[in-house]
C-alpha cells in the first residue's frame, strides 16, 4: 500500500459517482412483433395497434348477425315503422346535385353529375343504403369499374357477410362471405378483387371505438345479455313473448274450456248427451232428462298494462325514437318535443356524413377516373348534395298564385308543389319548351330594342353632325360676306 491510510495501489478516483438508489436493472418492455413505420417510431406514445391480434386472424364478426338483425326488423313491427320513418326523415324524397356557379358558369359539369345519378338510380340506391346502414349498422356499396372507368354502383348483400380481416392498424384486408353451404370463403379470392378498399363503400351508422362494424338502430334490442349464470334473451324476441301472452290471454277469455259433469250416468247415456252438445247450434232448445253441472275453466283477471308500458319504454330507449309521434294524440306530442329535438339532431348528424360520403366516393370519384378532372378542379367545382323534403308549410291558392306573380317561385317550382299535392301533371316536355319559347322570345325583343336604341342614337349622332356642319358653314359665309362689305 503505497497510500499511508491504507488505499490500495490499484484504486482510481472516479469522477462519476453512481446514486446508491437507481436502479441497476433494466425494467422489462414487451416488444412489438408487427411491422411500425418510422412515423410511428417517432411517436412512442401513440396508439398503433387497433385490432386484436386473436381478430386479425380469424377476423372480426359483427356483435349480431346480419340475418338476424333483417329478421327481428321484418317481424317486429315497431322497429319496422321506425327504420322506415327514419330513412324518409334522411333521404326525404329525391336529391339535388349543385355546383359553383362560377366555376360552372353553364352548368355543364351539373349536368353530367345530374345524368350520371340519374343512369345509375343514385337516389333509390342511396335510400336502399341507408336503410341497410340503421338495420345492421353497416352498409356496403360496391362501386363497378370497367376498364379504368367507374360505371354504376350495387348494393353488398349484407346477410353473406361473416366476417371481415384487417391488419394491426384497421386497414380492411379481406371479407369473409357465406359460401353457400354454411362454410366461408374470401372475398378477395372469390371475387378476384384486387384492391377491395377502391371497391367497397362502408357506411357506418353508430361507429364505436376502433370496429370496423357499427352498430344498429335498435342494436340494444337485439343482443343478448348476461345476468348471473344465463344468458337472456334479447329484448325484442321478449316483445314477442309479451304479443304472445297478451293474444293468447284474450282468446282464452274469449274462448274458455268448458266441463260438462252428469253425476251418475252410465257411458252409453254420456256418449248421447256428449252428441247432443257437439251438435247443437247457438240458439237451439234442448230437452234434458237428467241435470248436469258446468264448470268454465277461465283465466284469473290481470292487469298487463305496466308489463306493456315497462317494454313499450324500452323499445323507444332502445331505438331512440318517441312512439309518440307515430302513435301519440297532440298532448303526447307536444310532450315528445324534446325526444324529437334530439331524434332531428341525430338524423341530421348522419344526413351530413351521408352526404359527405356520396360526394367524396361516387360523384368526386366519377369525375376523376371518367373526365380525368384533377382534385384541385373537383375542389373549385364544390359539388354540394342536399336532401329534398317535403315543405310542412300548407299555402292557400291565392298565396301560391302571390309567390308565382312576384318572381319567388319559378314555374318548375310551382309544378312541383302542385305534384307533390296530388295533381297529375305529365305535360313536363311541353311546359318547358313553352318557357324555352317565351324566354327567346323575351331575348330577341330585348335584342331588338337595344338594336332600335342604337339605331335612333346613331341617327340622332348623324344629324348633329350634319347640323354641325351647317352650322359651321353658314358661320363661314357670314364671316366671308361681313369681310367683303369692309
Amino acid at each position: 500500500m503505497n497510500s499511508p491510510i491504507g488505499t490500495p495501489s490499484h484504486w482510481k478516483e472516479i469522477k462519476n459517482k453512481v446514486n446508491s438508489r437507481d436502479l441497476t436493472i433494466t425494467p422489462y418492455k414487451e416488444a412489438f412483433s408487427g411491422r411500425v413505420s418510422i412515423f410511428e417510431q417517432m411517436k412512442p406514445n401513440k396508439v398503433t395497434r387497433a385490432v386484436d391480434p386473436f381478430e386479425s386472424t380469424i377476423g372480426e364478426a359483427p356483435p349480431v348477425s346480419f340475418a338476424i338483425l333483417y329478421d327481428y326488423r321484418d317481424r317486429t313491427p315497431q322497429i319496422d315503422t321506425i327504420i322506415e320513418y327514419s330513412v324518409d326523415l334522411i333521404v326525404g324524397t329525391d336529391m339535388n346535385i349543385n355546383t359553383d356557379e362560377v366555376k360552372d358558369n353553364d352548368g355543364k359539369w351539373k349536368q353530367i353529375l345530374e345524368d350520371f345519378a340519374r343512369d345509375i338510380d343514385l337516389f333509390e340506391k342511396t335510400k336502399s343504403y341507408t336503410d341497410d346502414a340503421l338495420v345492421g349498422g353497416t352498409a356496403l356499396i360496391t362501386r363497378v369499374f370497367k376498364n379504368g372507368l367507374l360505371e354504376n354502383i350495387e348494393q353488398f348483400d349484407m346477410i353473406s357477410i361473416k366476417r371481415v380481416k384487417r391488419d394491426v392498424y384497421g386497414n380492411v384486408l379481406d371479407f369473409l362471405v357465406d359460401s353457400g353451404t354454411g362454410g366461408e370463403v374470401s372475398l378477395i379470392k372469390e371475387g378476384g378483387i384486387k384492391n377491395i378498399n377502391q371497391v367497397l363503400v362502408p357506411l357506418r351508422f353508430r361507429s364505436r371505438g376502433r370496429d370496423f362494424f357499427g352498430r344498429s338502430m335498435f342494436h340494444a334490442l337485439a343482443v343478448e345479455r348476461n345476468v348471473g349464470n344465463r344468458t337472456t334473451r334479447p329484448l325484442i324476441e321478449a316483445l314477442w313473448s309479451l304479443d304472445d301472452v297478451v293474444i293468447g290471454t284474450l282468446e282464452n277469455f274469449a274462448y274458455p274450456r268448458e266441463y260438462h259433469i252428469f253425476d251418475g250416468i252410465n257411458p252409453d247415456d254420456l256418449e248421447v248427451e256428449a252428441t247432443k252438445f257437439k251438435e247443437s247450434k247457438p240458439g237451439d232448445v234442448m230437452f234434458v232428462n237428467r241435470m248436469h253441472e258446468i264448470d268454465r275453466r277461465e283465466p284469473t283477471q290481470a292487469r298487463f298494462e305496466p308489463f306493456v308500458n315497462h317494454l313499450t319504454d324500452g323499445a323507444q330507449l332502445g331505438t331512440g325514437f318517441p312512439l309518440e309521434i307515430l302513435l301519440g294524440d297532440f298532448t303526447s306530442r307536444a310532450s315528445s318535443q324534446t325526444t324529437d329535438s334530439l331524434l332531428m339532431r341525430r338524423i341530421k348528424s348522419f344526413q351530413k356524413h351521408l352526404v359527405k360520403l356520396l360526394k367524396t366516393e361516387i360523384l368526386e370519384t366519377y369525375l376523376k377516373f371518367n373526365h380525368n378532372l384533377s382534385d384541385k378542379q373537383i375542389k373549385e367545382l364544390n359539388i354540394t348534395l342536399e336532401f329534398e323534403t317535403n315543405t310542412p308549410m300548407e299555402y292557400t291558392p291565392d298565396q301560391i298564385l302571390a309567390r308565382f306573380t312576384s318572381g319567388a317561385w319559378t314555374v318548375e317550382e310551382l309544378r312541383n308543389y302542385d305534384k307533390n299535392n296530388g295533381q297529375d301533371l305529365f305535360d313536363d316536355g311541353i311546359i318547358a319548351q313553352m318557357v324555352k319559347d317565351k324566354d327567346e322570345q323575351q331575348k330577341k325583343e330585348f335584342e331588338l330594342q337595344v338594336s332600335d336604341k342604337k339605331e335612333q342614337k346613331d341617327k340622332d349622332k348623324t344629324m348633329k353632325e350634319a347640323l354641325k356642319a351647317t352650322n359651321i358653314a353658314l358661320l363661314s359665309e357670314t364671316v366671308k360676306a361681313r369681310k367683303n362689305n369692309e
